[in-house]
């Protein structure tokens, strides 16, 4: 039997201006290029990023709300900031994240450094934290400022990294974006990440919560949250075991389980079992005589083919 499917929703997609920075980037000298990257990471090469607002449209129709992750019929993909770390080229290990600083732009005068400065938080405001067109808002300052990563997506050079598993006493990872706070489960990456995945994680790591407004309603909670990164939690290969890829039945198990339950948009079709083949019994003079027969057509086939190429042969003669 069918599953039902959910509604297919509709999305808008901010597209900024950027031709300016563009133009701005491509008249800077190759060695103020190199110093950028120094401080910044890979922050230029976003702005000549095409975004396929088809794909990413496609991809929004499987997302799993619940448990923060793209849910598909037999496997799951999540976020993890350890790509964006790769993407960006911004290194994260052994930085206290999400910790507010007091630091100030560079705005000396005639300084590269206060150029390098503006151009990178032109790149936060108007592409990574993007809020009203045109301007960059006091959020995107923020997290400019504090150096705060988001997430990103995979790649196999991520294979057998350490991965920032939780934080704190949180089972999982308390994230805090522009909005306010959301959990991620780094769990459901370890399959795309080459670990192995036995069975269905555990129900307390993949613990949700949603902190709007930075703790206005709930001032503990952001506090917890922000302790909790004080304190990082990782994992590589000798907690999670040889990243070998394999993944058990009852991990497939459970995502199918998932898929059924929260209704994604695509049919679950019951595979349809191939019959088993019935064994013929023949008998061995018949056998015998399938086989003289064969050897017989073989032959006149082989004479066949003789006669054909003198044919072709006394033609080519003629002309």
């Amino acid at each position: 039997m069918e599953s039902g499917q959910i509604n297919i929703y509709s999305f808008k997609f901010k597209d900024p201006d950027l031709r300016s920075l563009r133009d701005l980037v491509s008249q800077m000298h190759p060695v103020y290029i190199i110093n950028f990257g120094k401080n910044y990471g890979n922050l230029l090469n976003i702005l000549n990023q095409q975004v396929d607002y088809t794909a990413l449209i496609t991809l929004a129709q499987f997302y799993d709300l619940p448990l923060r992750c793209f849910t598909f019929q037999d496997f799951q993909l999540a976020p993890t900031l350890e790509e964006f770390e790769r993407l960006v080229r911004i290194p994260m290990k052994n930085k206290k994240l999400f910790k507010r600083t007091d630091e100030s732009l560079p705005l000396e005068e005639e300084s590269w450094d206060a150029c390098y400065s503006a151009i990178a938080l032109a790149i936060y405001g108007v592409v990574l934290f993007p809020n009203m067109d045109g301007f960059v808002d006091m959020t995107a300052i923020y997290v400019f400022l504090t150096g705060n990563p988001d997430l990103s997506w995979y790649s196999k050079e991520y294979i057998n990294v350490d991965i920032i598993f939780s934080c704190g006493d949180f089972p999982n990872l308390p994230l805090i974006g522009t909005q306010g706070c959301v959990n991620a489960n780094p769990i459901l990456s370890l399959r795309q990440l080459g670990y192995p995945m036995e069975g269905p994680p555990e129900a307390n790591s993949l613990e949700a919560f949603l902190l709007l407004d930075f703790g206005v309603e709930n001032p503990s909670l952001f506090q917890r949250i922000k302790e909790a990164w004080k304190n990082v939690n990782r994992k590589g290969k000798a907690e999670l075991g040889r990243a070998n890829g394999i993944t058990k039945e009852p991990y497939f198990q459970w995502v199918k389980e998932r898929v059924q339950m929260i209704n994604m948009s695509f049919v679950i079709r019951t595979p349809i079992p191939l019959p088993e083949p019935k064994l013929t019994h023949v008998p061995i003079e018949e056998m015998e005589e399938l086989k003289t027969t064969m050897a017989k057509l073989e032959k006149e086939n082989e004479e066949l083919q003789i006669k054909l190429q003198q044919t072709i042969n006394e033609k080519n003669n003629m002309k």
